[in-house]
């Protein structure tokens, strides 16, 4: 309420309860309100409580329907086995590792400096190699018909 409703309720209760008695009704109204936020204090408090109980009951009952799930379902049992063949796997894997030579008996190119790609990039393909390996799929090939001769002309 703002100050002129103030002064409006004050002005109308001096009028119908007149000056004598006005004192002693502001009391009462003034208990009544205090009782009133004392009252509705105590609800939100209960209600807060309640809320909190419920939650805490919520989440509680969540957990436990978790861990009977996880239970039942052997999670722990398969985190296990699957933990156990992991960690088996990676010790094969590095002891095969370690048997293995050093160079494998591979032998790098050397560069002869010459570029295989053209200049727009593309990979630069010899004729006779290109034919070579046509005939070979060609000679493989349980397909009857006879494989297209691909060459740069041809493009």
């Amino acid at each position: 309420m703002g100050f002129t409703e103030l002064v409006v309720v004050g002005i109308v209760a001096l009028i119908f309860i007149g000056p004598k008695q006005l004192p002693e009704v502001a009391r009462v109204v003034a208990r009544l309100l205090n009782e009133f936020r004392r009252a509705t204090g105590d609800i939100s408090k209960q209600v807060y409580d309640i809320r909190s109980s419920a939650t805490q009951f919520v989440n509680d009952t969540k957990q436990d329907i978790r861990s009977e799930i996880e239970k039942a379902a052997g999670v722990d049992e398969i985190k296990n086995q699957f933990n156990e063949t992991k960690n088996t796997v990676v010790d094969d894997l590095k002891k095969g590792l370690d048997e293995l030579p050093d160079d494998w008996g591979i032998q790098e190119e050397e560069d002869d400096g010459l570029d295989p790609h053209d200049e727009f990039g593309n990979v630069i393909v010899d004729d006779n190699v290109a034919d070579s390996q046509a005939q070979a799929v060609s000679n493989n090939s349980t397909d009857t018909a006879t494989p297209e001769k691909t060459s740069k002309e041809d493009n």
